[in-house]
């Protein structure tokens, strides 16, 4: 059913049926390269802050997750203001998850007023206030193939590249089969 999406999105060309009548411009080699850099850094981000809460007391302690919080609204930050479609990755789903999470957050905030414990409210809106910020980080980043491409740098295989393994159905190129278990 991709076979023909997967193949155009190698070749940078719209899919077939598509209403334009004339081809997306292609983004120059540069900004592709910049978005691509710029993917990964994010999509490395869940294992680099699991090894900085690895070695820094297991984020147990309030500095640690206030760092993160900041680091990650910084991201957040600039992610905003340098893609190009900064959140076409929300949907309904995201947006409900993060909105609850950010309520949370917020009654988090709200009852250091009557709390014993102002101290231990703070830390605790800290950490939720970081679940929240990499709930709408990874969430704002859109599930297609040109993304799988994009972070990867490579080419997307042809639906005859099939791995039941995987959860998408597909392989990427360079060490697939051995990845997919069929080697």
């Amino acid at each position: 059913m991709l076979g023909p999406l997967r193949t155009r999105v190698r070749q940078n060309q719209p899919p077939t049926g598509s209403t334009d009548t004339e081809a997306a411009p292609t983004p120059s080699a540069a900004s592709t390269r910049w978005e691509r850099i710029g993917l990964g850094v994010v999509l490395a981000l869940p294992g680099a802050l699991t090894v900085y809460f690895g070695f820094s007391g297991g984020g147990f302690f309030p500095a640690q997750t206030a760092v993160g919080a900041v680091f990650l609204a910084l991201v957040l930050v600039v992610r905003v203001t340098m893609a190009e479609h900064p959140f076409a990755g929300l949907g309904a789903g995201v947006g409900v998850a993060a909105g609850a999470l950010s309520l949370y957050a917020l009654w988090t905030l709200l009852s250091s007023s009557w709390s014993h414990a102002t101290g231990r409210a703070l830390i605790e809106f800290d950490r939720a206030l970081m679940y929240a910020l990499a709930l709408i980080l990874f969430g704002s980043i859109a599930q297609t193939a040109a993304s799988a491409v994009s972070a990867s740098g490579a080419d997307v295989e042809y639906p005859s590249n099939h791995c039941p393994a995987s959860g998408t159905g597909s392989c990427l190129r360079g060490g697939s089969a051995a990845i997919c278990g069929l080697a």
